[in-house]
């Protein structure tokens, strides 16, 4: 120290005492250097455990400020060799102490002191030309900036100055340099000095933050410039890998960073530099190259690339406007936004190799703008004439992938009427170096390999015009499609060019397929795209023709050949396919040939059928039958061509056959006809193939060809022809064949008989039978039908089924009986299912099943055949009845054909057919000539109910019961529920009544009748008399009792006498038949008894009658009340001895004793039952219903808490009771809650509470509180506040409070809806071995805030002094209104109360410590409130109007407050912190009026105030924190943040975000607003007259609409809103206006649609439109209701309400 000190005194002016005091310090440093140089290399010897002791003691000596010191002496005095030893030194030393933390801090005191005192020291040695000098010092600046994690980053970029003209040099190569013959050498000292740099560089760049480092690179440009300039010349591998490596990951990753910053410093000459490392050898750096350009521009996230809204269109579709920069390529002009990725790929050269190739694809699928300017600037290298170069190769290659690009997905998202451009859809499709020129010689070329790479150019551009043309289809851009097909042929090769490659290249080489593939693949397309100008002529001989000629096909000829068959559907030239020569057969002949073939396949043969169909298509040789002629001939075919012993001669005379036949047909088409009609107009081809007949040569057997002739003419037969045609043009024209033939194959009478023989081999049948399921079935025996398990595989096999069906019905040796039924349910069944299958066959056509019904109308059907034949129809009907494939005309057959035969139809065929009409037709099954039966006419009725709003003339009615009485009564269940709803027409109540009296079948319709609106005193008034005698004169004096309907005194006395009659007849044996009328009667009309009668009416009732305990006698004994009556407590007594046997079976309730309950709880509400009947009795059938599982049904629960009501402690079992609800498993509380079962949770948790009140010090254990807290969902439920209670009363008796138990808290964000299905649902408490675990849910306390419950019923008061009626009617109450408050809400809403308790108990929300006095010191962590969104709640509960939730709410906001004065917590403590300050200065200084003077919707405001303040990203955050900064107080007359967002100062004024703020001050009005004093707000801040005008906004989007709707929807549902809406600010004649034009608007989209009814923008612009008028019509609605309850708004309005209903809400 002494001698540092002595150094630093003798500092002296003069020169010579310098260079003593230098000589000095030199000598001295030396020793000093060396010191720590031995420590340094101790150091580094030592790797696995370092002792730090001497280097911390050489640092704490401050001997780091003399080597600094030192370091600086031997830069100024230029002593080189030191400068650069010391230099490494302290590099070396840098590294020492960055190793271990214990000496990090000294190395961060070394590098601030060489920042604050020794910056110059670097640049000295940067400065000097020499470059061993240079190298230390970048070594050391990259040291530092490795220091300890970087953390020295931002001195360095704060002291140190990089626009030093130093480091320019340093990066700038001299001429020399430049010229040598390996500039990258690392022996080259100006490269290592350049590489150190870029080392230092790079290590700056990654270690920066994205902020500093935006700017490090922005600002240094010329250091960017002079490294790119030379970057690909001069830069070593590992520094151009690293530099790559850094560009992709700290600058094009950076998601800091904006397209505009990643341009601005990777520009053009960047890139131009980058692109040449794809020339480098090295392996490693070509593919990180790679990566560097697919991240800048094909990787949608990190890329440079701007979005473009035109695309393929010359604007956008969106705003009309292009906004790319112009630019020309080859003398094309083209807008394009991102010209530097234009200019870039043209740096590439994809043709060179696969790595570039496959950058520019996928840069132009990212950025499908530049495909078409790019293609243009390829056609500009040059033609793409043919030639045999790696550039052709590669380019063709290029263009290629460049057409199989799928379409943008911008292009298939939009929708607009805009075209798109055609030449910029041209070069998607056909690009420009693709000339008409180059791919016709491309075609022509010598090569096969060219014409194979010109094919396959055709093909993707054919295959991508396909998909455009489709896209047109889809968004409705038609019109443009022939533009499009134009541009597109234009630039085609003629058609024969195409084909004479074809031609040619199979001529030169037979074994090649390829090309030929390609070309038929091209004249397909060609055919489909240009069907009009396609006219292909091959020669005789070509390679379809000889691949047809073939016995077997490979692939590849399979491939040829269905493409083949493809276009020569549109080839126009054949118009000869009928014709042969001498030695070809027709095209007709060598199509059939080849569909027949043994080696075709079944989808081959159906495409060859298929085009055999087309062929014939125009023509008149063939009938329309149940399928395709083809299908048969072919399938005739195929069993001759499986023959093994077939002879050629015989085939060949075959083929001729079918040539002369198909010739003749197609060139004298109308003598065949007339020949035809001859025959039952039988198809042309038939008979000309049978007048053919006779000129085939008989020179060799022609066994075979008459075998195919009957097989053809019996397929025939069955797919439709007329069978009898067929026969008699066969016997007339087939002469010299054997007449066996004509019954065995055409004869399909007894065919169970001529089956057997047609099996055998020489009928050649059954050689197919393997292979055709159709020939299968119609060969197999009878009695083998039931058994069979093959499946019908195409219409074709399914049609031979239904054949196979009609002759067994038509054999009469075939009975109908049991397996009978069998075949045909094992046939229908497979029909069924091969139907079922085919969504498109149609099993149901008139053709293929009408033979079964037309077998019922037949007069000489025997009853066997009939019989048979429903069997058949019933399954077929039962089959269309589950397809549920609704069939119109077969529909109307069967009405018609129902009409004329339902006499013969038995009962279950008419049930099946009235399931299959369709029920908007069914209603003619009631009227005559129908006469249908019990079970039919109860379908009828029932669909009739069910499936229509119809309503039922009275006439059909009448009609029915007029003539089908007996059948009427099954169906009396569903019309009664026609009378009931007024649904039927026309009713003549006085004929209907005197029916109904007339016919003692009728009397529940009768009883329905009384009930029903049709009935009314005037219908019997005036037959009185008449009725008095009649024996329904009691239901009838029923129904006017019931009605109460007695003014007249006519009326009066029929009912007396009725009522009297009643009473003498009561034990009469004749009474007894009906006694249950008479009770009713009785009961209704008692104080029409005496008092002796009605004595004496109790003691038939409780004695006498047989049902003692049936609801009519309980009625009867409530109504009487006599409950002081010996025998009515007798009868009390056992008739809860009946109630409780029948509850212990745990049976379901049935309808009577329901009904029993019911009347039994009227007695209970009017008597206090425990005074009357004996309490072992009543506890006894407690204990039988709380212990069972009819406590879950309600009206059981209803019985039970009535019950209770009744009893007290004395009385009521309380513990016992207690215990066995709690312990019941079956209850409703130990399932999961449903909205169905919620009534029953409610009564069950009511039962518990009454029961629990009726001794509260012993039912307050520890089981019971933690059973009642496993049920407990922290909700404002009825059954929840009742839960609450009762946790609240055994605390306070117990002193024990359960949150002690707490052993975890668990808070779930974001839980999805997938997830909560998986775990299943989360309970509030749940019991584990180690205490409770306590889960909260954000989304529930989100939802709390949104739709707090304000208004929340009290919980009932169940005073002893109330009866029994009060006590149910205020638990009723309490139900009703909580449930109407809570209707909207399906999410659960905690107590506010209970959740504010509950946060103090959370030791990660509230701990608290022991302060030195003993007092606690509570902790709030204000941060994890504020994330779980409990800070919000408690702030909106603040306009609770319960006074005690405020006051909980009010004391946390303190204990908030306090925390954060000792500890601000978070980066945003301090503006919380001056928030609450803020609500709780508020309400101290209102403290009278305390939260109730500020409305709720402040509260709401500040919540979600809160929620923007945790965003410092959200644009809304600055107005926020203003806001909370702005006054001390909260204004009760304001709405925060709303004039701050609508009407801002014009200096403050952000239109791009007016509509995002505006949506956030609409969602505070729609849910904010809850109460009066929400309204007046708004009154007095004109809010109602601002939305109303906001909705005229032409811009405002649906969803605002909406929520503007929604409030005024809210605001109607509050106490004087609607009234005030209506006569403050004529609501309803501003949405009538609003209705008005949003209709104009909707009329306008129609018309738009009926343009382009494929742009599906139009169609959700309708159906927004029609959501915007249905909320009109609801609110309008709503202000409807709200009239007709005021007598002063009707009179405001002068009474129009219906004129509003039927101007708006019967209008479109």
């Amino acid at each position: 120290m002494d001698k540092r000190k002595n150094f630093s005194s003798q500092y002296s002016s003069s020169r010579e005492e310098r260079k003593e005091k230098y000589t000095q310090g030199q000598d001295l440093d030396n020793s000093t250097l060396e010191t720590l140089e031995k420590i340094i290399n101790e150091l580094k010897s030592n790797t696995e455990s370092r002792n730090y002791q001497a280097l911390i003691q050489f640092c704490q000596n401050r001997f780091l400020s003399q080597l600094l010191q030192s370091w600086s002496y031997f830069a100024q005095v230029n002593n080189h060799s030191k400068f650069i030893y010391t230099s490494k030194l302290i590099l070396n030393l840098l590294k020492l102490l960055g190793s271990d933390p214990c000496v990090i801090p000294f190395g961060t005191e070394l590098i601030h002191s060489i920042f604050t005192n020794y910056t110059k020291v670097m640049y000295r040695g940067l400065n000097n030309n020499r470059i061993k000098l240079n190298i230390p010092i970048l070594h050391l600046m990259k040291e530092i900036i490795l220091f300890n994690e970087s953390q020295h980053v931002d001195q360095i970029l704060s002291y140190f100055n990089l626009g030093s003209p130093s480091i320019l040099r340093i990066l700038t190569p001299s001429k020399s340099d430049l010229t040598e013959s390996n500039p990258t050498s690392t022996s080259n000292d100006k490269m290592s000095v350049r590489n150190s740099f870029l080392d230092f560089w790079l290590t700056l760049i990654e270690k920066s933050s994205p902020l500093a480092r935006k700017d490090l690179l922005s600002d240094n440009f010329k250091i960017m410039s002079a490294w790119f300039k030379y970057m690909d010349k001069l830069d070593s591998i590992d520094i151009a890998e690293r530099t790559m490596i850094v560009f992709t990951e700290s600058i094009l990753m950076e998601k800091t960073f904006k397209r505009m910053t990643k341009t601005k410093i990777l520009n053009e000459l960047a890139l131009s530099k980058i692109h040449k490392f794809y020339y480098s050898n090295d392996k490693a750096l070509v593919l990180k190259t790679n990566k560097f350009f697919l991240t800048y521009a094909a990787n949608h996230e990190t890329s440079v690339a701007f979005p473009d809204d035109c695309v393929w269109f010359t604007e956008s579709p969106t705003n009309g406007t292009n906004n790319g920069v112009p630019i020309t390529v080859h003398q094309k002009e083209f807008n394009i936004y991102n010209k530097l990725l234009f200019n870039m790929l043209r740096f590439f050269k994809p043709w060179e190799d696969d790595h570039q190739s496959s950058t520019v694809l996928k840069v132009l699928e990212n950025v499908p703008e530049l495909v078409a300017p790019y293609c243009t600037y390829l056609a500009s290298l040059g033609s793409h004439d043919p030639k045999m170069t790696s550039y052709w190769f590669g380019a063709t290659l290029m263009l290629c992938r460049i057409m199989k690009l799928e379409i943008p997905s911008f292009m298939t998202n939009i929708d607009t009427d805009l075209i798109p451009s055609l030449p910029l859809v041209i070069e998607n499709i056909l690009p420009s170096p693709l000339t008409k020129n180059s791919l016709t010689k491309g075609l022509q070329h010598e090569s096969s390999l060219v014409k194979q790479l010109t094919c396959q150019l055709l093909v993707f551009a054919f295959q991508k015009l396909q998909k455009v043309l489709t896209l047109y289809d889809k968004k409705g851009w038609g019109s443009a499609k022939a533009p499009l097909n134009v541009a597109f042929h234009s630039n085609l090769p003629d058609l024969n060019v195409i084909t004479s490659v074809l031609t040619q290249s199979y001529a030169s080489n037979k074994e090649n397929k390829i090309l030929p593939l390609s070309v038929t693949i091209i004249l397909k397309y060609y055919s489909e795209c240009f069907s009009n100008f396609f006219s292909v002529n091959l020669p005789s001989s070509n390679i379809y023709v000889d691949i047809m000629q073939k016995n077997t096909f490979s692939g590849m000829e399979l491939t040829i050949l269905d493409n083949f068959l493809q276009y020569q559907e549109f080839n126009e030239t054949q118009t000869k396919w009928w014709n042969s020569t001498s030695n070809e057969n027709s095209l007709f002949t060598s199509l059939l040939k080849l569909s027949s073939s043994p080696n075709s396949t079944d989808p081959v043969s159906s495409k060859i059928s298929t085009l055999i169909d087309s062929l014939i298509y125009s023509t008149v040789i063939f009938n329309k039958l149940l399928i395709s002629p083809i299908v048969a001939l072919v399938n005739s075919l195929q069993i001759i061509q499986l023959q093994e012993q077939k002879k050629y001669d015989s085939l060949t005379k075959l083929w001729k056959l079918l040539d002369e036949t198909i010739a003749r047909c197609i060139k004298t088409p109308y003598k065949y006809v007339d020949i035809s009609n001859e025959y039952d107009s039988i198809s042309p081809f038939i008979t000309a193939l049978l007048e053919q007949w006779k000129f085939v040569p008989r020179n060799t057997s022609t066994d075979d060809i008459v075998k195919f002739i009957f097989i053809f003419l019996r397929n025939m037969s069955i797919i439709g022809e007329s069978h009898d045609g067929i026969k008699r043009a066969a016997t007339a024209l087939l002469k010299d064949v054997d007449n066996n033939y004509f019954d065995l194959y055409l004869d399909f009478h007894n065919t169970e008989k001529k089956i057997e023989e047609l099996n055998k081999d020489s009928y050649l049948l059954s050689s197919i039978s393997d292979s055709s399921f159709f020939q299968y079935i119609s060969l197999l025996p009878y009695t083998r039908l039931k058994n069979v398990s093959r499946f019908p595989i195409n219409e074709y096999d399914v049609i031979g089924t239904i054949y196979r069906l009609n002759t067994i019905v038509d054999n009469d040796s075939i009975q109908f009986n049991k397996e009978f039924k069998s075949v045909i349910d094992n046939l229908s069944s497979k029909v069924a299912k091969f139907a079922f299958i085919e969504k498109d066959f149609d099993l149901m056509r008139l053709q293929l099943i009408q033979p079964f019904f037309n077998k019922i109308s037949e007069d000489d059907s025997t009853e066997n055949t009939i019989s048979k034949s429903l069997c058949i129809i019933n399954t077929l009907l039962h089959i269309y009845d589950q397809l549920g494939r609704a069939n119109e005309p077969f529909e109307e057959f069967l009405l018609n054909w129902t009409q004329a035969n339902h006499s013969k139809l038995p009962s279950d065929t008419l049930v099946a057919i009235a399931m299959c009409i369709d029920p908007s037709k069914i209603d003619i099954f009631i009227r005559p000539p129908f006469n249908f039966g019990p079970a039919e006419l109860s379908i009828v009725f029932s669909r009739l109910y069910k499936e229509t709003p119809k309503t039922i003339e009275y006439s059909d009615i009448e009609y029915l019961l007029t003539h089908s009485m007996d059948s009427i009564i099954p169906a009396i269940p569903s019309l009664s529920k026609f009378i009931l709803e007024g649904r039927i027409s026309s009713l003549d109540s006085k004929s209907f009544l005197s029916q109904l009296l007339n016919n003692i079948s009728t009397s529940k319709l009768l009883e329905v009748f009384l009930q029903s609106p049709y009935f009314s005193i005037d219908v019997i008034s005036e037959n009185l008399e008449t009725l008095k005698e009649n024996k329904y004169a009691k239901k009838i004096a029923i129904g006017i009792l019931e009605k109460n309907q007695q003014e007249q005194e006519n009326i009066k006395e029929f009912v007396e006498l009725c009522v009297k009659q009643c009473y003498e007849n009561l034990r009469t044996p004749q009474e007894n038949e009906d006694i249950e009328d008479s009770l009713a009667l009785l009961t209704l009309g008692v104080q029409l008894l005496s008092s002796e009668q009605v004595a004496d009416l109790i003691t038939f009732v409780t004695i006498e009658y047989s049902h003692k305990y049936s609801p009519l006698a309980v009625k009867l004994i409530t109504l009487v009340g006599d409950f002081e009556n010996d025998q009515i407590i007798k009868w009390c007594n056992k008739a809860v001895l009946y109630i409780t046997k029948f509850l212990s079976e745990d049976v379901e309730l049935t309808s009577k004793f329901s009904n029993v309950l019911k009347e039994f709880k009227k007695s209970i509400q009017k008597v206090n039952i425990w005074e009357k009947v004996n309490h072992v009795l009543i506890n006894s059938q407690l204990e039988v219903i709380l212990k069972g599982k009819l406590l879950s049904d309600a009206q059981v629960a209803e019985y039970a808490l009535l019950l209770i009501l009744g009893g007290d402690s004395k009385s009521v079992q309380s513990e016992k009771m207690v215990q066995l609800l709690l312990n019941n498993e079956k209850s409703v509380l130990n399932s999961k809650s449903t909205a169905e079962d919620a009534y029953t949770r409610y009564l069950t948790v009511t039962i518990l509470y009454v029961l629990f009140n009726l001794n509260v010090t012993k039912n307050s254990t520890v089981l019971i509180q933690r059973k009642v807290l496993s049920y407990y969902s922290g909700s404002v439920s009825c059954e929840d506040r009742l839960l609450l209670q009762i946790l609240e009363r055994i605390e306070s008796k117990s002193s024990i409070s359960w949150t002690n138990d707490i052993y975890t808290w668990d808070f779930l964000e974001n839980v999805e809806e997938e997830a909560l299905d998986f775990i299943g649902a989360t309970k509030l408490i749940t019991q584990e071995k180690e205490g409770l675990i306590l889960t909260l849910r954000k989304d529930y306390i989100d939802n709390t805030i949104r739709n707090y419950a304000l208004k929340r019923p009290a919980v009932p008061i169940l005073s002893k002094s109330k009866s029994i009626s009060s006590k149910w009617d205020h638990l009723n109450m309490f139900y009703e209104n909580t449930k109407r408050d809570l209707v909207n809400n399906s999410e659960l809403i905690y107590d506010p109360l209970f959740i504010l308790l509950l946060t103090i108990h959370n030791k990660e929300l509230v701990s608290y410590s022991k302060k030195e006095d003993g007092t606690l010191k509570y902790k709030f962590e204000v941060q994890k409130f504020l994330s779980s969104k409990l800070f919000q709640l408690i702030i909106f509960s603040l306009a609770d109007p319960i006074e005690e939730v405020n006051k909980i709410a009010l004391s946390l906001l303190n204990g908030m407050m306090n925390s954060l004065e000792n500890n601000v917590q978070f980066k945003d403590g301090h503006i919380f912190q001056i928030l609450i300050k803020k609500i709780i200065f508020t309400l101290d200084n209102n403290e009278k009026k305390r939260s109730h003077s500020i409305p709720p919707i402040v509260w709401f405001s500040i919540s979600r105030i809160c929620d923007i303040l945790l965003q410092p990203t959200s644009q809304l955050y600055e107005k926020a924190f203003r806001w909370v900064l702005n006054g001390p107080l909260i204004r009760s007359n304001d709405i925060p943040l709303m004039h701050d967002l609508i009407a801002p100062p014009t200096s403050e004024v952000n239109y791009e975000n007016y509509y995002k703020q505006l949506s956030w001050v609409l969602e505070n009005l729609e849910e904010g607003v809850r109460t009066q004093d929400d309204i007046d707000l708004l009154k007095i801040r004109d809010v109602f007259e601002w939305l109303y005008n906001l909705m005229n906004l032409p811009y405002l989007n649906p969803r605002m609409k909406s929520m503007i709707s929604r409030i005024f929807f809210n605001i109607q549902r509050i106490e004087n809103g609607a009234s005030s809406l209506l006569t403050r600010y004529a609501s309803v004649a501003t949405l009538e206006l609003q209705s008005i034009i949003t209709q104009q608007k909707e009329r306008e989209v129609e018309d738009s649609l009926l343009k382009n009814q494929m742009n599906s923008k139009h169609l959700r612009k309708k159906l927004l439109l029609e959501e915007q008028l249905l909320n009109h019509k609801e609110v309008l609605q709503g202000y409807v209701e709200v009239m007709k309850s005021q007598k002063r708004l009707r009179e405001w309005t002068e009474d129009d309400g219906e004129g509003i209903l039927k101007r708006m809400c019967a209008s479109k």
